[in-house]
């Protein structure tokens, strides 16, 4: 299990490269359409709906696939107190549930999204901006999100339950207590 769980882990890793680095671009290219717009509405007088519809669509690219980091970080919404009152070995336990949790609920996820990415494709439907694409493209961000959830919720879970400390598991930098 130590050798699934490094093979798990040096795939995450470079998961997680190309992740920061697509999020870093899609913040970009958020903030490049914005800047831009707003640029050429002063200077012409003249603006483009792109600029209103674009940012939202990139969203759920930006949004989904970064789940899985912020299990494997600890970065996600969570309850704080209980971890800091309990022995290492509950810890541990609350770990792997959460992780069980998460891979479970990526799995439902994942399958309901890939149900609606082949829905839009049946129907053929495209975007009404100014650049045509089509909806299917948003609606893929929901189970590839989910599927990077699911792996590293299995790391994290097999890194718990093998006793290995996780990405997350130091302590919190506005917290030094725990």
């Amino acid at each position: 299990m130590h050798a699934a769980l490094n093979i798990l882990s040096a795939v995450n890793n470079r998961l997680a490269q190309v992740i920061v680095i697509v999020a870093a671009l899609i913040v970009l290219v958020i903030v490049a359409v914005v800047f831009g717009g707003v640029a050429i509405r002063t200077v012409t007088g003249h603006g483009s709906a792109m600029v209103q519809e674009l940012p939202p669509l990139l969203v759920p690219w930006l949004v989904f696939p970064l789940l899985g980091l912020l299990l494997r970080s600890d970065s996600h919404i969570a309850i704080d107190f209980l971890p800091a009152i309990l022995p290492d070995r509950s810890k541990r336990m609350l770990r792997i549930a959460v992780a069980l949790v998460s891979l479970i609920a990526g799995a439902i996820f994942c399958q309901a999204g890939l149900e609606a990415v082949s829905l839009f494709q049946m129907t053929g439907q495209v975007t009404e901006m100014e650049l045509e694409f089509p909806i299917w493209w948003i609606y893929l961000s929901f189970p590839v999100g989910f599927a990077i959830l699911m792996s590293f919720a299995l790391e994290v879970a097999l890194a718990a339950f093998l006793g290995k400390p996780g990405t997350g598991d130091a302590a919190p930098a506005h917290n030094p207590e725990l």
